[in-house]
């Protein structure tokens, strides 16, 4: 392909990909759907796994628009399709019934008042689509109600049972059952718990997903998307032909993100072939079921950027995408147990939990397997193994980071914490310590802060306790921090040096141990190469009056220090 279409950042509508934008087919997906013929459907994915495109594609498919010309050319979209190949039985079902089409996606408000008008809006909108075609064959008490949707001048009362009510008004135009569409039904839920209005949330929710879902005679069968399967108690009570499919189940596995066989061919559609294994490594990893699936948003915005510049580098697309707070708050409120496990994570380990699919939001933090539950349905971890223990009913879970990109989410969020956590510690007896030559000051306070600190050593070595002293001595009045200066014949790894006047510096050499065995051995090597690399004679050359030498030795979380030979 010579000249392909241009890649498809941000398109959410069917229609719009499909004429012109390069288009990965999913359209099977429609064949999958009505082969279950499950009443009422749940799927819910990480963010931009493709859950809107998919519902918009089902929305074009399914819905007679009351326009024969219209009908025609959305049957146009699907003929090079695979599900126009998939067999008669599914073809007939193009734009064959009555479509309810909402997302809740933008109900994102500051307050309760301000989320329910969005919602009111969006329903309001989708009133608007169908008025006409519905009003003219409504009752005149039908056509009083249903024109207050459209005027946006329901009471609020009246939304708790609009979607049953739009359902037996298009019941009344079509003579068909409806199909129910609702992407992102979970939006309004999370953001409410993160906004302090949770409870009037799952209220509005839970009467409107009833009414529509449960007691609805007019409901032929209802596709929701969303990130995570929040409580039946709370949401979905008594819906018996309800049917959830999450990353761990296999039925539509393959139709949100990409797979490892649809990667190639968009990367040499692109001409970027060589730069296969750096997606690999970046922006593969998840599981859904069976399938080994890609971050479609992340492969889509790389290859852009490849596109578009001569050098381009791999980074964290899918991080820009949400505020990742869960992360944060879960570093910042981490307990020793916890840092542990996530030390591991980074370190290319794993954690274990039991499996809970039904989560609340509000019960998110309550245990530690309700958490990584959490982060495996979000994206932010996936499963490695799922098993369960002799004479334990329970269903548990191996999970472990997903993929570099993922891990960059980690690490830049510890490593924020982490700063802050250095900027705010008293670290005067530390500081103090330094001018005095007292290493053992110096040992006791830099491991107080480094026991409460999240490491990811084995993942940077040296580097993380690098940034660690960086951040650590950034708030040490009187002296400016250098990071690697030249000094005599080499460049110590930080240099401390009096901002007033060359009055006195402080040269810290840093080494990693693999073992405690190595400990005095890497001491060793730090102090010698003080001495050997004349960093002391080097500073004093520039006329310090007064040079302080120090060899630090890091072991995981622990510290040893010692300090070399003055010079001055």
């Amino acid at each position: 392909m010579d000249n392909p279409a241009p890649l498809p950042i941000g398109i959410e509508d069917y229609a719009e990909m499909v004429s012109s934008y390069y288009y990965v087919d999913k359209s099977l997906f429609i064949r999958d759907l009505l082969e279950f013929r499950t009443k009422v459907n749940l799927i819910t994915r990480p963010r931009r796994f493709g859950k809107t495109l998919n519902l918009s594609m089902l929305k074009y498919y399914f819905e007679d628009t009351g326009n024969e010309e219209l009908n025609e050319e959305r049957k146009r979209l699907f003929a090079d399709k695979l599900i126009a190949k998939a067999g008669e039985k599914y073809r007939k079902e193009m734009c064959s019934r009555p479509v309810i089409s909402l997302s809740l996606k933008s109900a994102k408000q500051a307050a309760w008042n301000e989320s329910f008008a969005e919602l009111a809006s969006t329903v309001s909108d989708e009133f608007l689509r169908h008025e006409h075609i519905v009003i003219p064959r409504l009752t005149e008490r039908d056509r009083i109600q249903y024109t207050r949707f459209c005027d946006r001048t329901a009471e609020d009362r009246e939304y708790n049972t609009c979607l049953k009510f739009l359902s037996r008004c298009l019941y009344i135009a079509y003579g068909k059952r409806v199909i129910i569409l609702i992407d992102e039904y979970d939006a309004p839920l999370e953001n409410s718990y993160a906004k302090g209005f949770y409870q009037e949330s799952v209220s509005f929710i839970k009467s409107l997903f009833e009414s529509a879902l449960k007691t609805n005679d007019y409901l032929e069968f209802a596709v929701l998307t969303g990130c995570l399967r929040v409580s039946k108690e709370s949401i979905f009570t008594g819906l018996n032909h309800f049917k959830v499919f999450t990353v761990l189940n296999a039925p539509f596995s393959q139709y949100f993100g990409f797979l490892e066989e649809e990667v190639p061919p968009i990367m040499t559609a692109y001409h970027q072939e060589i730069s296969f294994e750096r997606v690999r490594e970046w922006y593969n990893g998840y599981r859904f079921g069976s399938e080994n699936v890609y971050n479609p948003w992340s492969v889509l915005g790389f290859i852009y950027d490849l596109t578009h510049e001569e050098t381009v580098f791999p980074k964290p697309y899918w991080i820009n995408t949400s505020s990742n707070d869960i992360i944060r708050e879960m570093v910042r409120e981490a307990d020793p147990r916890r840092k542990e496990e996530i030390e591991s994570l980074i370190n290319g380990g794993f954690v274990e939990a039991v499996l809970h699919e039904e989560i609340t939001y509000d019960g998110i933090k309550e245990t530690a397997d309700n958490l990584w539950n959490f982060l495996l349905f979000t994206g932010y971890l996936k499963q490695a193994d799922i098993f369960q223990k002799p004479s334990d009913f329970n269903i548990y879970l191996k999970l472990c980071i997903p993929n570099t990109e993922v891990l960059t989410i980690y690490v830049n969020t510890i490593q924020t914490w982490l700063n802050d956590l250095t900027r705010t510690n008293d670290n005067a007896l530390l500081y103090q310590a330094l001018i005095n030559g007292d290493a053992q000051v110096i040992q006791d306070e830099l491991n107080k802060v480094l026991f409460a600190s999240i490491s990811y050593n084995d993942y940077s070595a040296e580097g993380f306790y690098h940034g660690f002293m960086v951040g650590i001595l950034s708030e040490f009045a009187g002296y400016s921090v250098v990071s690697n200066h030249e000094a005599g014949n080499g460049r110590p790894d930080i240099l401390l040096r009096t901002i007033a006047r060359r009055d006195k510096a402080i040269v810290l050499e840093f080494k990693r141990a693999a073992e405690i065995s190595d400990v005095k051995r890497k001491m060793s090597e730090a102090i010698e190469q003080i001495h050997t690399r004349k960093y002391a004679e080097g500073l004093m050359a520039e006329l310090f009056q007064e040079v302080i030498s120090y060899g630090i030795v890091f072991y995981k979380k622990e510290c040893f220090v010692e300090r070399a030979i003055s010079a001055g």
